[in-house]
C-alpha cells in the first residue's frame, strides 16, 4: 500500500482483510470485502502484468471523508470511522 497526496494506492496481493487510513485524530477501517465490491468503479494504474487500484479519499462539509468512484459517485466512510484519542497535555508531560 501507498499512500499519495490524492489517495491511498494498494494492490490485490497486498490487501488482506482491511484497508487503513489515519487523519488527524481518526481512522479508518475500509472491509476488503467492501473496497473488492467496488472494485471495478476505483481507478487502475496497469504496468505490465500489475495492477494498482487507487483508493481515493475526500473531505465531506460534516467533516468525515467520502470515496470517490471513477462513476461520479461518492461512498461515505463514516461506518468506517476509528475514534484515535489524543493525549492530554497534562498526561504527556509525565
Amino acid at each position: 500500500m501507498r499512500i499519495t497526496p490524492t489517495g491511498i494506492s494498494f494492490s490485490a496481493r497486498q490487501l488482506r482483510d482491511y484497508t487503513f487510513s489515519a487523519v488527524s485524530d481518526e481512522a479508518y477501517a475500509l472491509p476488503y470485502q467492501w473496497v473488492h465490491s467496488r472494485i471495478k468503479h476505483l481507478s487502475v494504474t496497469e504496468r505490465e502484468e500489475k495492477s494498482h487500484w487507487h483508493i481515493l479519499l475526500y473531505p465531506t462539509p460534516s467533516g468525515g471523508l467520502t470515496l470517490r468512484l471513477n462513476n461520479g459517485q461518492n461512498e461515505s466512510l463514516d461506518d468506517f470511522k476509528i475514534a484515535l484519542g489524543r493525549p492530554s497535555v497534562a498526561s504527556s508531560a509525565n
